[in-house]
């Protein structure tokens, strides 16, 4: 009889970590983030690669497919201008990991809320032509840009957004035919989140003419 053959086992040492390179986002993020890349390991190659928002506290998996890689991210709502210490995060067979840092800008909230004194109050009843006042208090955006748009109609609902920005604090309604006149404000910020009051109705006649019907006043 022969003796067994011996069994050869060659074993590879990987103690270096994979490479990984991202195409970093621009500009202000204010959906969803989209990240994209690619990652290599010669030795034993890369398994896994993952994303993290905050900083390497918590992870999400990345899509693989080869080398290249892609990440997406969704910031909570409520966030106004602010800076994100994002990373990705490649592992090898080996279990060595690299990871490179993303810095990106989210921003998904407009500006601050109206607080608005109006003249005459809603509600009120008034000859053509009239006229209603609206200021408010300096409104803020984390962008430190805010843009207010005015408009003066018969309907509860307009979103003035576009058109020539109110200059100041405060806007004059004219309430030039008869009525249920309303004043909208939209405030903009740099990358178009916006804030929204309506505010009315001012119920508008004419000399010798019947008041326009009442209807729900306030501001909404």
């Amino acid at each position: 009889s022969s003796a067994a053959a011996d069994t050869v086992v060659s074993l590879v040492k990987d103690s270096v970590a994979p490479t990984i390179g991202v195409t970093p986002p621009t500009g202000v993020i204010t959906g969803t983030l989209n990240v994209a890349g690619t990652t290599g390991d010669a030795t034993s190659g890369v398994v896994l690669v993952e994303g993290s928002a905050d900083g390497g506290k918590t992870w999400s998996a990345a899509t693989l497919n080869a080398n290249a890689w892609a990440w997406a991210y969704t910031p909570p709502p409520g966030v106004d201008h602010a800076s994100f210490p994002a990373r990705i995060r490649a592992t090898d067979r080996a279990g060595n990991v690299a990871v490179q840092p993303v810095v990106f800008i989210a921003d998904n909230l407009g500006p601050t809320p109206f607080q608005a004194q109006l003249q005459p109050t809603p509600g009120s009843h008034l000859i053509a032509p009239a006229s209603a006042s609206v200021s408010w208090s300096p409104l803020t955006d984390g962008s430190g840009v805010v843009s207010v748009f005015a408009v003066a109609d018969q309907t509860s609902n307009t979103l003035p957004t576009s058109g020539t920005p109110v200059t100041g604090n405060s806007y004059t309604a004219p309430l030039t035919s008869a009525g249920a006149w309303y004043v909208h404000l939209v405030a903009r910020d740099s990358v178009g989140n916006t804030t929204t009051r309506h505010f009315g109705p001012w119920f508008v006649g004419t000399n010798g003419g019947t008041l326009a019907k009442e209807a729900t006043v306030g501001a909404w």
